[in-house]
């Protein structure tokens, strides 16, 4: 005489099934290397022990995202990408760096 199973051990032998499918389906499709970061973009030991906000800031300059005039009028958060320092034509992370009179300080 065959052993009773419970339902509800019957719908975990099930689920669980269904589980190795799905994680065995994902793994063929996923390769590894399609989410790792890129070389060139991994951020380097010293900004990754800074504080979030400083580090935030950094990724933000690297990345073209920082609040400058050339962004602000990109996103149509403002109406010219002139620099609010020296009010030259258009404010870009180079000229807040290299050029902006107003900057040399900092």
């Amino acid at each position: 005489m065959p052993l009773t199973r419970s339902l509800a051990d019957t719908r975990r032998e099930i689920t669980e099934k269904k589980w190795e499918e799905a994680k065995a389906w994902a793994e063929d499709r996923i390769a590894a290397k399609k989410y790792r970061m890129p070389r060139n973009q991994r951020s380097n030991g010293i900004v990754a022990g800074c504080p979030k906000r400083l580090t935030r800031r950094y990724h933000q300059l690297r990345t073209g995202h920082c609040i400058t005039g050339q962004y602000l009028q990109w996103t149509r958060n403002c109406d010219t990408a002139e620099c609010g320092w020296c009010h030259y034509k258009t404010q870009t992370r180079e000229h807040l760096f290299k050029n902006c009179p107003q900057w040399k300080k900092q």
